[in-house]
């Protein structure tokens, strides 16, 4: 099988246009339709690129006796599934595991520093020094999260890395600036003072923005996904 066969059916596997591929690659759309047509073929740079995106070998693509992909003596499973499951999700996973045992401290120290167990502002107000330490936890992993993945992945890897941490991240990082709102808030609203009319002010905010960031994160991935 030649080249330019081979380069069209990887493109077609990732659903990816001409343009697409182009833009990927960073040649021009004639560049990609000439390759796939035979009439010329990529260079050096452009041989190792396209072997990277589509998660095959450079042999594979060079060798015409070489036309099925299990025969590819590269990892099988392919560069862009296998940095997709790995260093994608394991990074990300490390840091949502932090963002969620400080967020864990921080209601164990409400739960356990609470001699106001009917009065959420007396609470907030005894404990928001020991939750606002908890959530700079969070914010550093937010930091560290952002400057280890920088420069490790292609600009499309680290995006769909960055969606993945943020969906799960935005519900872990909301409830305590959600809590700070509260106890700057609910001095000033009127409202019925209850325990639960309280939790009911805190919750519904929190709920609306995690779940309208949550949806727009995973549109954004789903299309992320289709260029992986």
């Amino acid at each position: 099988m030649k080249l330019g066969e081979k380069l069209y059916q990887l493109r077609k596997s990732k659903g990816m246009s001409q343009e697409q591929l182009a833009a990927q690659i960073k040649v021009s759309r004639q560049a990609i339709s000439k390759w796939e047509l035979c009439e010329s073929i990529p260079d050096t740079d452009n041989i190792i690129q396209l072997s990277n995106l589509f998660g095959v070998s450079t042999d594979y693509l060079l060798k015409d006796e070489l036309n099925n992909i299990s025969e590819n003596p590269s990892n099988t499973t392919g560069y862009g599934d296998l940095t997709k499951h790995s260093y994608v999700r394991i990074v990300p996973g490390i840091f949502i595991g932090i963002e969620m045992a400080a967020l864990l401290l921080a209601f164990m120290i409400f739960i356990l520093w609470n001699p106001y167990k009917n009065n959420v502002y007396m609470t907030l107000h005894e404990n928001v020094i020991k939750a606002g330490a908890c959530f700079m936890v969070q914010l550093a992993s937010v930091v560290l999260f952002e400057l280890l993945i920088h420069g490790k992945l292609s600009e499309e890897k680290r995006e769909y890395a960055k969606a993945y941490f943020y969906i799960a991240s935005i519900w872990l990082l909301m409830p305590l600036p959600m809590i700070y709102l509260g106890f700057i808030m609910f001095p000033i609203i009127r409202r019925p003072i209850t325990y639960w009319s309280d939790l009911l002010y805190l919750l519904i905010p929190y709920v609306l923005i995690s779940v309208l960031v949550t949806l727009c994160l995973i549109i954004k991935r789903s299309k992320l996904n289709r260029t992986l």
